[in-house]
């Protein structure tokens, strides 16, 4: 049985064409008589007593991310509840399904995330199914590549910054004041905000430029939170961390071959399952001293993103630094570095 928003949003539902992109948006709602609670648990897992909201998290076995998060977080512990767009909806109850019959607790909330009134419905669900917040997975995200002469603002621009950029914002304050709160079962503030940004953000992709301004403020925006939450009332409590996954998915599965990568490696090799165990070690209270980082997560490999340098120049001071002075010092002002093209940054093994 679907619950509808009255609010519901009219909307088309759109998609990437091939580029670097998550999953996910849509109109209100909540599955009431397939959330039920799984079976206990036999023994102690990393996420007990944990309850996480993963959006984007609908999708086909094997070409979505947001569901091998959502599944890999049920697996260590945490109760789940599921978003992602409505058309999507079969895919959430039957992921709900799975996780239920494997003894896990899991809720269906599909809705458009970039409306405030289902951003409260998420939420909402979440303390009144499960008492509590503690893991957010922001992975939402459309992409509607075009080039940027051509892209316009209402097809191209806006739904994309509404859904990555706008949803980012209003779920992850809601989220964020949920994991303050306290109770006889949570004594202290917990909570873990991991959010997903995507190589283009990084290192540039074609025709993506809405795109990849989204997913660069949504970095910068998890950064600067990270930094906010250094606070004693916040440090080793609450964290905020991103992550850019490589992997297979309904979006980028056209994309391989620009590559020069096959389909069945990339299917084999880039699953979006090897990128879940990140999501599940950085939701962990093992986790605590990791904030404000940056992970990227391709095939079984994982490294941190950091930001480099170059050597410089620095000029005396005596004078005032010319521009032509910057042109005669370039080569050294740049950084002369082996840099990181999309081909290499999809390398494995």
């Amino acid at each position: 049985m679907w619950i509808y928003d009255a609010r519901e949003i009219d909307g088309e539902e759109v998609g990437a064409h091939g580029g670097f992109a998550d999953s996910g948006a849509g109109a209100a709602g909540v599955s009431r008589a397939t959330k039920g609670e799984g079976e206990p648990a036999t023994e102690k897992k990393m996420l007990d007593g944990l309850v996480a909201i993963v959006t984007g998290a609908g999708g086909p076995k094997g070409l979505s991310l947001g569901r091998s998060y959502a599944e890999g977080l049920a697996q260590q512990g945490a109760a789940v509840v599921l978003n992602d767009v409505m058309s999507k909806g079969g895919f959430l109850l039957e992921i709900e399904d799975n996780i239920r019959t494997k003894g896990g607790r899991a809720i269906t909330v599909p809705g458009d995330i970039t409306n405030p009134l289902n951003v409260e419905q998420i939420v909402s669900t979440a303390m009144s199914e499960y008492g509590r917040v503690d893991i957010l997975v922001n992975n939402a995200g459309i992409g509607r590549d075009v080039k940027f002469p051509e892209m316009d603002r209402v097809r191209h621009w806006d739904p994309v910054i509404a859904v990555n950029l706008q949803a980012w914002y209003l779920l992850t304050q809601r989220a964020f004041a949920a994991m303050q709160q306290t109770s006889e079962q949570k004594p202290e503030p917990y909570g873990r905000i991991i959010s997903i940004a995507s190589p283009t953000n990084v290192i540039g992709n074609y025709g993506q430029v809405n795109y990849g301004a989204s997913k660069g403020a949504i970095m910068s925006a998890a950064l600067c939170l990270a930094v906010e939450l250094m606070k004693e009332s916040y440090r080793g409590k609450i964290t905020s961390n991103v992550v850019i996954p490589i992997a297979n998915t309904e979006m980028t599965k056209g994309a391989w071959q620009h590559l020069g990568i096959p389909a069945e490696v990339a299917a084999e090799q880039f699953h979006p399952d090897l990128v879940a165990p990140m999501i599940v070690a950085l939701a962990s209270p093992q986790a605590a001293d990791r904030n404000g980082r940056v992970y990227v997560a391709r095939g079984n490999r994982f490294q941190e993103e950091v930001p480099v340098l170059s050597e410089g120049m620095q000029f005396d001071g005596t004078t005032p630094v010319s521009p032509q002075a910057i042109l005669t010092s370039m080569d050294r002002i740049s950084y002369s570095g082996p840099r990181a093209t999309m081909r290499q940054f999809l390398k494995v093994g």
